[in-house]
């Protein structure tokens, strides 16, 4: 979808502009939402209201998904290089 000028987008009552070359418009609006939904559930669960105090913590929330993520990719590699050794021992 080609869009000018980036995606407007709003995220705790906050409009943006967000303008990415390696997402289309469907994809950065899904991530928006995906921030509401993150920021509702965080409030919810913690009390807190402040929104300051709510995006950080949702951006450590999404940085230890992150980490949970590169963990994996990590363990996901060193399968994929034992099967290729295993592979070439039995070559």
């Amino acid at each position: 979808m080609a869009r000018q000028g980036g995606v407007d987008v709003e995220v705790a009552r906050r409009k943006f502009t967000v303008d990415r070359d390696d997402l289309d418009a469907f994809q950065i609006l899904a991530a928006s939402k995906e921030l509401e939904t993150r920021l509702a559930e965080i409030a919810s669960r913690t009390g807190i209201v402040d929104t300051g105090r709510l995006a950080v913590m949702l951006a450590l929330d999404i940085a230890c998904d992150m980490q949970i993520l590169q963990g994996r990719l990590d363990n996901g590699d060193l399968t994929q290089e034992k099967r290729l050794e295993g592979m070439i021992i039995l070559l």
